[in-house]
């Protein structure tokens, strides 16, 4: 990853974010939302934990057990996890609330709190981030 700082497919362009390839989602004048879709390995792992019933547990000494897999692997969907990125006025951050307030001008901040305070305002939603965007960029 150290030599590579895009990558431009016919759909999508990707640039290199602290050692991640995000996506440009959306723009607004030249702030920018980017995203980055990685597997959740943990989830993974936990998953893989939890398809198994124990079928023998034997308890004296020592502990030891048998386990049978509930289902087979084949096609298994892999859980992922995005990660929101913006390009505001110059500056690469992360999409997180203290992240953000801690760069806004306190002009934008009322707006920003307005905006996130929402019922319909989720932080891993693009749709929702977009919006929070046009807000502070206005």
């Amino acid at each position: 990853m150290d030599n590579i700082v895009g990558v431009n497919f016919d759909d999508r362009k990707y640039v290199k974010i602290e050692d991640e390839l995000a996506y440009i989602v959306d723009s607004v004048g030249e702030n920018r939302l980017y995203c980055s879709t990685l597997i959740d390995v943990e989830a993974y792992k936990t998953l893989q934990k939890n398809n198994v019933n124990i079928s023998n547990l034997s308890l004296g000494d020592q502990i030891s057990y048998s386990t049978i897999e509930l289902e087979k692997q084949d096609g298994i969907q892999m859980p992922i996890i995005n990660h929101f990125y913006y390009l505001y006025n110059g500056k690469m951050i992360r999409v997180h609330e203290r992240e953000i307030g801690r760069l806004l001008p306190k002009d934008k901040r009322r707006l920003y709190k307005t905006v996130i305070s929402q019922d319909k305002f989720s932080w891993v939603k693009a749709e929702s981030l977009m919006q929070l965007l046009k807000v502070i960029t206005e």
